[in-house]
């Protein structure tokens, strides 16, 4: 393998779960391996908003009016980092504008780019308007188009960005699995923790499942739902015994140890079907058995093992939850299952020698093109 490569990440902070746990996870390995890792994020960052931008309209068109200028003028400073590395990595799109503005910038002084995205970043999960939708994609088709290879998280995306590149393979989302150790014996524990945690954007994934907690509340004195989440003032589960807990990454662990049963609702459209199951993972490698939606790569990831419960419907998710409260040894064979499955296919171990490979390879390839 050619030493110092010099490798480029260009990447929200690591706040934004995509780039935690996709790009950041990485990073100790690679440098480890000999490569030169440099990480660079945008400026504004497009997933933080400032308090006075969501004050109304006017507020919200000052702050994408200027930061495409500011973005520009920023990513400008950036141009002596395109050149000198010798694989740029793109995660996700860079800036929030329908059009791949800074992506244009980076091919045009270094084409060796590998674009990884794990989400529907291609469409919205709010409606817009058709012509906004189609800038948006198009944006995408023209990264996907102009890297030399991409990555994403499942097959979902990959059969999307297939209609535009034949350089296109799954990276699932790893998991560092030395941070999310496993939890002690499900056995023993007088009270049932059902648990949930993410952030703002999918609480109400989670307060869809209002009348299915409510009735398991009602059933089962003994059950408790934790929540850890950084808006606990949105979550909204009346008639349950809640645990609420303000997320911190400093007691992360503590929070999914605490589970007994883990949850991950989604929708069932084509934005949710681009989502990774990297909460089902995460249980998983804590050796929480998981009730999952029924959907897009839950189906992936619970189709290899007996791992959890899919469910479709409200009557499913209350009879599949009704089973692992009744049931602690299958809670428990579950749980070892899952991190079993964790470890074999979707470990930070295990995904790093893809990534890596993959890095070597572009390196090589002529920057000409």
């Amino acid at each position: 393998m050619p030493s110092n490569i010099k490798v480029l990440f260009l990447a929200p902070q690591q706040t934004v779960s995509s780039a935690r746990f996709r790009v950041f996870t990485y990073i100790d390995s690679l440098k480890k391996d000999g490569f030169v890792v440099t990480v660079l994020h945008p400026r504004p960052d497009k997933y933080t908003t400032p308090k006075w931008v969501m004050k109304g309209r006017v507020f919200k068109l000052l702050w994408h009016g200027l930061g495409i200028p500011a973005r520009l003028f920023m990513w400008l400073f950036c141009i002596p980092a395109f050149i000198k590395n010798d694989v740029v990595i793109i995660q996700r799109d860079l800036n929030p504008e329908p059009f791949p503005l800074i992506e244009a910038l980076v091919y045009f002084f270094n084409k060796r780019i590998i674009f990884d995205f794990d989400d529907s970043i291609f469409m919205w999960p709010w409606s817009v308007s058709k012509s906004l939708l189609h800038f948006q994609k198009t944006k995408i088709a023209w990264i996907v188009k102009h890297s030399q290879h991409i990555f994403v998280g499942n097959q979902f995306l990959k059969q999307w960005a297939d209609k535009f590149s034949p350089r296109v393979s799954v990276l699932p989302t790893p998991v560092d699995t030395e941070y999310f150790k496993t939890k002690i014996s499900q056995n023993g524990h007088e009270t049932i923790n059902i648990g949930w945690c993410g952030t703002y954007s999918s609480i109400q994934y989670i307060n869809s499942l209002t009348p299915v907690l409510s009735r398991i509340c009602g059933e089962y004195p003994n059950v408790k739902i934790l929540i850890s989440t950084n808006r606990p003032d949105m979550v909204e589960l009346p008639d349950c015994n809640t645990d609420i807990r303000l997320f911190s990454k400093e007691r992360e662990i503590v929070d999914f140890h605490d589970m007994n049963i883990g949850l991950m609702p989604i929708k069932e459209d084509d934005y949710s079907k681009g989502k990774c199951a990297l909460k089902a993972l995460c249980y998983m490698s804590c050796g929480i058995p998981n009730v999952c939606s029924d959907v897009g790569a839950n189906r992936e990831v619970h189709s290899k093992g007996q791992t959890g419960f899919l469910a479709k419907n409200e009557e499913d998710w209350y009879l599949k939850l009704k089973t692992l409260i009744q049931n602690p040894q299958l809670r428990e064979q579950m749980g070892k299952a899952g991190r079993e499955l964790v470890e074999k296919h979707y470990s930070k171990k295990v995904l790093y020698n893809v990534l890596k490979e993959k890095i070597v390879e572009t390196a090589l390839q002529d920057n000409t093109i």
